[in-house]
């Protein structure tokens, strides 16, 4: 249900000659992958969570809606440069020198993404900011999206497993 209401929404927008995955258009993006598409998959989720775990609808609804809003903001926008082949031509477009130099900035984000999840004594998942705006400035919006996918995934990971600045906070 999710994915039929993001596509139907988004190739609205893209028929019209916009790129919902363009920093232009954050806007489309939030409405229809961070709110109406999550919300839809939410009623469902949150009913049968109700029925099957007899959870409270306010709180089933917020949580089922929550994870997949923040899930499909985080993804849709590399899926969509991935699947339109935005980012094969990117990289194309590259020298090697500057695939040579994608590549670092993606794995310098991945190794202190890990580092602050997997390694740090103390909470400091602030440091993941600084890699990202690097790729950022160096790679535009493509690498942005990589590298938040990146973070993303490798926090996620972490913390579903017990790991990591975010699991204290939630272990309450």
């Amino acid at each position: 249900v999710e994915l039929l209401v993001a596509t139907v929404g988004l190739r609205i927008f893209e028929g019209r000659g916009r790129r919902p995955s363009e920093p232009g258009e954050v806007g489309t993006l939030l409405l229809w992958a961070g709110g109406l598409a999550p919300a839809a998959g939410a009623v469902l989720g949150a009913g049968i969570s109700i029925l099957l775990f007899d959870h409270g609808p306010a709180s089933a609804f917020l949580q089922w809606y929550l994870s997949d809003a923040f899930g499909l903001l985080i993804f849709t926008p590399l899926a969509i440069a991935i699947a339109g082949g935005d980012f094969s031509r990117a990289i194309g477009a590259m020298t090697w020198r500057k695939r040579a130099e994608f590549a670092a900035l993606l794995l310098a984000t991945a190794l202190l993404t890990f580092a602050v999840f997997y390694r740090a004594k103390y909470p400091a998942l602030f440091l993941v900011v600084v890699p990202m705006m690097v790729v950022s400035f160096r790679a535009g919006w493509l690498g942005t999206k990589a590298a938040l996918a990146i973070i993303a995934v490798i926090g996620g990971v972490a913390t579903l497993t017990g790991q990591g600045p975010i699991t204290p906070i939630t272990t309450h």
